[in-house]
């Protein structure tokens, strides 16, 4: 006894100094618990023991110890259900898709991996996360089994966490393997250290293992699976991301004005933004009798629904730069809808919209490529957040908002409005997998304890809570009136409760909006702007040198191979700014590295085509970057 004593002793003590280095939050959290426990505030509600040569943490409420003294027994099951079989507990960041319908930047890369299958199995675990931590001592039989490159470590419950501070040797594993903690996380914290996780050394990503205790709840992996699966390079192709990036240069070489939304401050009025959600198909007469009393903000996705109802928005916004999203705009093709209306658009909106539109009525912002110097940039991860943060840059200090549900309707399970032109229907019946547009999980509701969304709405509920923690002023007012998901930093209100407010000048608002606009924008590049081209166009130039360097090395290892990889990613995407080419190639790169660490981590794979894979690779890469000049060279003239 003497001798397990001095051992859980030195366990904790270099656990404890260990954790007070390198995770200080985490310490500051123990540090906590100790004087909660000190002052009476906190009741332990569980002790390790140590009985017939065994651990096991004695629960005082159930009165029982929790591993029934089989706590070995249990280790070993644990133990041996990690394998590396790659259709195990796993989550994969990749989708499948067919080699035909694949991308052209990405068809070398399903050459390469079309004979591979799930079925196989991996040669090593390089990311490994522990959803429960327990007395934590099948952490450290699983390290050493399968000795992963980093531990994503989970544990909901702080005090169980302290006891496997005994047990488990962190300090020790952490020698060897990079360690990652949520431990007694908010929801928010959680979310953002799974997406540090995630985003630390990606390239191994493509099966991350994992193992749940039975104990530990399903939401800590849902939560986990949605942020890897909605990682932008997974639904947006690199040419897409390649059109939208330099599309803005297209559109300032056809003088179209750019918003300096730095400057420009939309006049004290109250605004009513009106999002597709269910919400604004139920409120529809409600919308109609108070049309006057508001400045009306609308997504390009309401137009339809507003036609029908003869509302006529004062601002109408767009985000999306697809060609997909034209569809909303056939309210006004060929009308008189929205002739006095005010356009406020990204630069990647398409020019099949933008042409249908008065130009003078049109004032483009800028979002995660930014050419105007000093004109600031905007970008959210769907059209909803965007225009949120779109209105509080602009300065407004009074808002509701009525169909910004970001959850389904709970009668009918309708994602949107009636007229919202890729609205679903969603079914109820339990899937075996999480999809990120179909799959139905609960949320705080705006009027009611609980509401359904998805992964999807749930991703933009996020959005508008980091919006509103990082940028809504205290002088800024949101009033949420939808039925959907409760939003924070808006408070609820039925829009029956809103009392009448006096009819607006809606002709003298709107003009003060345009003149406050015309003289808050440009049309032109001027001469800091193209230098500022050149400068994109010389490191285009340096960066293919780059490439030409690594496509002329010859490779006789595997380690070497890849370790040159990561190299060549750092060098070509770790600027100091967030410039547009090291974007663009972070983009394809986290795509693209996935499949090729896997493709050589996978057993039975004797393949050594390691300069094959280097040529085309390269050859990949300089398309992009010389796609990228040859368009900012078009634009410079």
């Amino acid at each position: 006894m003497p001798n397990i004593n001095e051992k859980i002793t030195k366990n904790f003590n270099e656990n404890i100094e260990y954790i007070k280095i390198n995770h200080p939050l985490l310490f500051d959290k123990l540090v906590s618990f100790e004087s909660a426990v000190e002052g009476n505030h906190y009741v332990e509600r569980y002790a390790l023991v140590y009985e017939n040569d065994m651990f096991d943490i004695y629960d005082k409420k159930l009165q029982k110890n929790l591993y029934g003294g089989e706590l070995n027994s249990y280790i070993k099951i644990l133990e041996d259900s990690v394998t590396l079989l790659k259709n195990e507990n796993v989550f994969q960041s990749f989708k499948t898709i067919a080699k035909e319908s694949a991308p052209k930047m990405y068809q070398f890369v399903y050459n390469l991996t079309q004979t591979l299958s799930q079925e196989q199995s991996m040669k090593h675990i390089y990311k490994f996360i522990f959803f429960g931590v327990g007395i934590g001592m099948h952490i450290s039989a699983i390290h050493k089994k399968i000795d992963a490159k980093s531990y994503f470590i989970i544990e909901d419950n702080l005090e169980l966490f302290r006891i496997s501070l005994f047990t488990t040797p962190y300090y020790e594993i952490a020698k060897q393997s990079t360690l990652y903690f949520s431990i007694f996380d908010s929801k928010e914290s959680y979310t953002q250290k799974s997406i540090n996780y995630i985003q630390q050394e990606f390239y191994y990503n493509h099966y991350i293992k994992f193992l749940q205790l039975p104990s530990h709840p399903e939401e800590k992996l849902e939560q986990f699976h949605l942020q890897l699966t909605t990682q932008s390079h997974l639904n947006f192709s690199y040419e897409s991301i390649l059109e939208q990036y330099t599309h803005p240069l297209t559109l300032i070489m056809q003088n179209f004005q750019i918003l300096n939304i730095l400057t420009a401050k939309l006049p004290a009025t109250p605004i009513l933004y009106v999002a597709p959600g269910p919400s604004l198909s139920k409120n529809i007469q409600w919308l109609q009798k108070v049309k006057n009393s508001y400045l009306i903000v609308a997504l390009s996705a309401t137009l339809n629904t507003l036609k029908k109802a003869n509302i006529t928005p004062d601002i109408v916004t767009h985000f999306d730069g697809f060609e997909r999203s034209a569809v909303h705009f056939n309210a006004i093709e060929e009308s008189p809808f929205c002739a006095d209306t005010l356009f406020l658009l990204s630069t990647k909106t398409p020019l099949s919209i933008l042409n249908i539109l008065n130009k003078e009525h049109v004032y483009l912002f800028e979002g995660n490529a930014s050419y105007k110097k000093d004109f600031g940039n905007l970008s959210a991860f769907c059209a909803g957040s965007s225009t949120y943060l779109l209105l509080l840059a602009l300065g407004s200090t009074e808002i509701y908002t009525l169909g910004l549900d970001l959850g389904v309707d709970k009668e009918t399970l309708a994602t949107h409005s009636q007229e919202y032109e890729y609205k679903q229907e969603l079914s109820s019946t339990p899937e075996d997998t999480l999809s990120f547009r179909d799959s139905l999980l609960s949320v705080e509701g705006n009027f009611e304890t609980q509401t359904l969304s998805t992964p999807n709405f749930i991703t933009s509920i996020n959005a508008i809570q980091e919006i509103s923690k990082n940028f809504k002023k205290p002088t800024q007012v949101v009033y949420n009136l939808s039925d959907g998901a409760k939003l924070e930093g808006f408070i609820s209100l039925h829009p029956q409760e809103i009392n009448a407010q006096a009819p607006l000048n809606k002709k003298e608002l709107s003009s003060s909006i345009f003149k406050i606009f015309k003289e808050n924008s440009a049309s032109k590049f001027s001469k800091k702007e193209i230098q500022n081209l050149d400068a994109f166009i010389q490191k285009a130039h340096q960066f293919l040198l780059i490439v030409n360097e690594q496509a002329k090395k010859d490779f006789l290892h595997q380690e070497t191979f890849l370790n040159s990889l990561i190299v060549l990613q750092d060098t070509l995407t770790s600027q100091q700014e967030n410039d547009t080419l090291d974007l663009i190639l972070a983009h394809y790169f986290k795509y693209i590295y996935t499949y090729i660490f896997d493709f050589y981590n996978t057993q039975d794979n004797l393949t050594k085509n390691y300069n094959m894979v280097n040529t085309q690779l390269c050859t990949t890469i300089s398309t992009i970057i010389t796609s990228y000049a040859d368009r900012i060279q078009q634009a410079h003239g």
